[in-house]
């Protein structure tokens, strides 16, 4: 008997101790309206106070929707803008070269992107379309070329392309380069999952079930796709290193399957098959961040028929702990993050398509933000930002 005790001692002693900074909690949400239909979501600052800020892409209205923070997670009731037709989602980015964060929004019934450029005080001007070839869904600003310039480029799920709009750093652009993807691209994520310094694509594929890397040369150009599984109707993506070997993984939420697919990367463009895990009902969209401190990546999820949102606290080895659910507003359609009352925690928020309204969740998790390591919020920093789903 003493000889099993000490074995079974020597094995609680040698076995890893997966142990969460905080207890994670989040404040019941507040609701703010939105124009008709908000089917995206993305945080900035807009009118250069150092609080975020939000605006949505209302495809019932085919407006956008900017609510000006306080910066203690309250806002200003929203100030409406024409966009184009049917606006689908929605990014920020410095995209005409006077220093101001400028809207774009993804206009999937009208064909094209809408820039709305910024005064830098919260207002906006008449937007300018550019023709995209065919109903983008999805919106991205980054430099893809190096240039200095911020591009634009679109997930195109009716004829399974990316469209990328060369910037010349002066509110026009280039004309445009399509790449080929996976079958029904609606989202698509910048980042350099090889390590070269470049910046790449990734794709999320409805109808294919999987994801598309589409790794870059630098100057805008990018290789052939390469397809890896993910889940049954993977509809949006994000990106973080989950088990802290320096490489960028990824995680989709998969709209068919109500579950979240992770696949670990190898930093060398190439994936692990994907592990997936239980969130709510219909997950519609998916973010990162570290929300209680530990300094693990954990994910969130919006879930669309569930009218909630899914935390899964990460382990910093890849894996993940059962989903904790709080409700959101009704049909959250994209979920992003930021700290929006200024404790350096990150909060949440979602556009709620049903509800015709963003709901915002508070982190009061107790932990000291000094510990928190990691982040892939949607706050815009110097050039871009993705928007929500």
């Amino acid at each position: 008997m003493k000889n099993k005790l000490t074995i079974l001692v020597l094995l609680l002693l040698c076995s890893p101790l997966v142990t969460h900074a905080g207890d994670l909690s989040f404040m019941a949400s507040t609701d703010f309206a939105s124009g008709d239909a908000p089917y995206a979501l993305a945080a900035g600052d807009l009118n250069n106070d150092g609080d975020p800020d939000m605006v949505t892409a209302n495809n019932g209205a085919d407006t956008v929707s900017v609510f000006l923070g306080n910066g203690s997670g309250g806002f200003a009731v929203a100030v409406d803008y024409t966009a184009g037709s049917g606006p689908y989602s929605v990014a920020m980015g410095k995209i005409n070269g006077d220093d101001h964060v400028d809207i774009v929004c993804a206009n999937r019934n009208g064909n094209s992107v809408s820039v709305l450029s910024g005064t830098g005080t919260g207002t906006f001007a008449a937007p300018v379309h550019h023709a995209i070839n065919t109903a983008p869904r999805w919106v991205a600003v980054e430099d893809l070329n190096k240039d200095g310039d911020v591009d634009i480029v679109t997930a195109n799920a009716d004829n399974d392309t990316i469209s990328v709009l060369p910037g010349n750093g002066n509110g026009t652009f280039q004309p445009i380069t399509a790449f080929t993807t996976g079958d029904g691209p609606y989202q698509v994520v910048v980042d350099d999952f090889d390590g070269d310094n470049n910046l790449d694509l990734a794709t999320a594929n409805y109808f294919g079930n999987n994801i598309s890397i589409l790794l870059g040369n630098g100057n805008g150009t990018f290789d052939a796709p390469v397809h890896f599984a993910a889940g049954n109707g993977t509809r949006s993506l994000a990106t973080g290193d989950f088990d802290d070997d320096g490489n960028l993984d990824i995680v989709t939420a998969n709209y068919g399957a109500t579950r979240v697919s992770v696949l670990l990367g190898n930093g060398d463009g190439t994936f692990d098959a994907a592990v997936s895990y239980n969130a709510g009902d219909a997950t519609r969209s998916v973010a990162v961040d570290d929300f209680e401190g530990d300094g693990n990546l954990d994910i969130a999820i919006a879930n669309y028929d569930g009218n909630n949102v899914s935390v899964l606290l990460g382990n910093g080895d890849g894996t993940f702990e059962s989903a904790v659910n709080y409700a959101s507003g009704n049909g959250p359609h994209c979920i992003v993050l930021a700290d929006f009352d200024g404790n350096d925690k990150p909060d949440m928020a979602t556009a709620n398509d049903n509800g015709d309204t963003v709901s915002v969740f508070l982190n009061n998790s107790k932990f000291d933000p000094e510990e928190r390591t990691g982040s892939n919020s949607c706050f815009i920093g110097a050039t871009g930002f993705e928007s929500g789903d």
